[in-house]
C-alpha cells in the first residue's frame, strides 16, 4: 500500500469501526491519509425559483462541521491527526464525484468498509464501495 491513501468514512458506527481497525491492521497511521466525505446535492427544479440544497451559503457551514467531525472520530481513535487532511465535497452524485475526484489526484490506494446485506444482496458490495472498485483509478481495499 503506497504513501498516499483516502478513507471514505461512513455514517455507520460499525462500518467506521471497520474502518479504524483497517488503519491499525495495515499501518496506516503512518500514512499520509486523506479523510474524504461527499455530501449529496438535491435540486429542486419544480419549485419557483429552482432550488439548490445545500445553497452556497450552507455549504461552507456543512462543509466545516463535516470536516471537524472526520477530525474529531480520528483523534477520538488514535489521539492524533497530524498525517490527515478532511475533504467534504459536494456533488449530485456522490459516488461519481468521489470517482472525479480521485482521478484528478494522485492516491496510491482507496479503502472502503462494507458490510454484509441479507439473503440474496449478500452477492453484492454495497453500491458506494462498488462503484468505488470499479471507477477508482487507484487499487481499492474492502473492508468487511
Amino acid at each position: 500500500m503506497g504513501k498516499n491513501v483516502v478513507m471514505f468514512p461512513m455514517n455507520d458506527e460499525v462500518l467506521q469501526n471497520k474502518l479504524f481497525e483497517g488503519i491499525k491492521m495495515h499501518a496506516l497511521d503512518s500514512k499520509n491519509l486523506t479523510f474524504l466525505h461527499v455530501f449529496k446535492e438535491v435540486r429542486y427544479p419544480y419549485i419557483i425559483p429552482p432550488y439548490i440544497y445545500p445553497t452556497e451559503k450552507e455549504r461552507e457551514g456543512i462543509k466545516e462541521t463535516v470536516e471537524n467531525l472526520m477530525r474529531s472520530m480520528v483523534e477520538a481513535k488514535f489521539g492524533s491527526a497530524s498525517n490527515c487532511d478532511f475533504i467534504c465535497l459536494f456533488g449530485e452524485n456522490p459516488k461519481e464525484e468521489a470517482a472525479n475526484f480521485l482521478k484528478q489526484k494522485s492516491f496510491n490506494s482507496v479503502i472502503c468498509a462494507t458490510k454484509e446485506k441479507g439473503n440474496l444482496e449478500k452477492i453484492f458490495i454495497s453500491s458506494f464501495t462498488e462503484y468505488m472498485v470499479k471507477h477508482s483509478p487507484s487499487d481499492v481495499l474492502v473492508l468487511r
